[in-house]
């Protein structure tokens, strides 16, 4: 019996012992499985992250996407202005074919980049983009951007169709609670941007239109330009023709000049010898009033003398003959006194009137010949002034003429340079 026991407990031990390594077999199997699993949930929970941050990203885009669709409307709707001005500006020049009344449009500078949704106010037009031509008639509401927008909005937000932007319209608001369902953001995108291509290629077709008007009148231009150089050329033959006239007319005038130059010359020194002769008779006639003094008391001297003779003789008449013979010799000698006095008196009165005749035939013959020179003068100042009045007539073409600026310097009407040869 202890042995069956033995047995049956040893039989006990092995199944309990199999059943332990089995349940050591599927602990490490768990284990493994557990190790497995956690490598997974790292690996989702990192797929799960990166598709968090995809999902975030993609919201972003979306949100761009969203306001790209404003900016793309506002600037098909500026586009649009923009086309119609020119429209405008075309059947005008079409109408009267001038050019436009200082009318243009400016197109307003427009800052790129991601809009904030909480900044735009509404009402807020741009400065700089005011058109000039505004057709309310031709003005195309972003009706298909903007529902488009707020249906992005309601996708991205899941609110309801009135939670549009601020920056919206009320046309956009009604139309954005209408909307039934959201529109895919790619397909209204292609949409805006078909409508968008369509607008554009219409500014091309105006543009090239223009630039076509630019072309003709630019062909306009030349073509009055080429006949303004052929006016040009034919004024500059026949000016040059003229001014070779002149300048020979101007040479012929400059070798007259310097004659009357070289006779103003002559004349001036002739003038200058008779002054300094008028100045030496001048001086002579000082002489001559010496004279005329001297003489006036030598004849003062003589009657004075011919007074005392008288009384002397008287004297010698009425008294007796015994008379001082010293006073009588004294009497006697002023009498010889009073002849020489006498005779230089004659002789000086001789010589005071051959200078005075000499003087006044120098001064008859200086009047004459100052006279002759005041004439010839005023006729060379009359010559002047006449070729003054000739040389500022003649035009700045002729400026660079040596002879012209030579006769210049000679007439003083304009200063001579330091490259200007003066005159021989």
């Amino acid at each position: 019996s202890t042995q069956a026991e033995l047995s049956s407990t040893q039989a006990e031990l092995n199944s309990a012992q199999a059943r332990l390594e089995k349940h050591v077999l599927q602990h490490e199997e768990l284990k493994d499985s557990y190790q497995r699993l956690r490598e997974k949930h790292v690996v989702l929970m990192k797929e799960y992250e990166s598709t968090k941050a995809e999902l975030l990203n993609v919201q972003t885009k979306r949100s761009k996407i969203s306001w790209s669709f404003k900016d793309i409307a506002e600037c098909k709707m500026w586009l649009q202005e923009l086309a119609d001005c020119l429209k405008a500006t075309l059947e005008e020049q079409d109408n009267d074919d001038a050019p436009s009344r200082s009318k243009a449009w400016t197109p307003g500078l427009r800052t790129p980049g991601l809009r904030t949704p909480g900044l735009r106010t509404p009402g807020l037009q741009t400065p700089g983009r005011t058109p000039v031509f505004h057709t309310p008639a031709r003005q195309v509401p972003y009706s298909a951007g903007s529902s488009l927008v707020g249906s992005v909005l309601k996708m991205m937000s899941g609110g309801d169709a009135s939670e549009a932007p601020r920056g919206g319209s009320m046309v956009t608001q009604d139309r954005c609670a209408s909307t039934p369902k959201p529109i895919d953001p790619e397909e209204s995108l292609l949409e805006s941007m078909r409508e968008l291509r369509a607008v554009v290629s219409n500014l091309v077709m105006l543009s090239s239109r223009i630039q076509e008007l630019k072309q003709s009148k630019f062909r306009a231009l030349q073509t009055e330009i080429s006949n303004l150089e052929l006016r040009l050329e034919k004024v500059t033959d026949e000016n040059e023709e003229k001014i070779d006239a002149q300048a020979a007319t101007i040479t012929e005038l400059n070798k007259v000049l310097r004659t009357k130059f070289e006779t103003e010359k002559m004349l001036k020194g002739v003038v200058k010898q008779q002054e300094e002769k008028i100045f030496q008779l001048i001086d002579k006639s000082g002489e001559v009033s010496i004279l005329k003094n001297e003489i006036f008391h030598l004849k003062r001297a003589l009657q004075h003398a011919e007074t005392e003779a008288k009384v002397l003789w008287e004297e010698l008449r009425g008294k007796e003959p015994k008379v001082d013979t010293t006073h009588v010799q004294e009497r006697l000698l002023q009498q010889q006194e009073v002849d020489k006095l006498r005779l230089m008196l004659l002789e000086k009165e001789n010589e005071r009137q051959m200078l005075s005749d000499k003087n006044l035939e120098q001064v008859h013959g200086l009047e004459v010949r100052l006279r002759h020179a005041q004439k010839l003068l005023r006729t060379h100042e009359e010559m002047q002034e006449k070729m003054k009045k000739v040389l500022s007539a003649v035009p700045e073409v002729a400026e660079g003429c040596q002879e012209l600026h030579s006769l210049l310097w000679y007439l003083g009407l304009k200063p001579s340079s330091k490259e200007d040869a003066e005159p021989q």
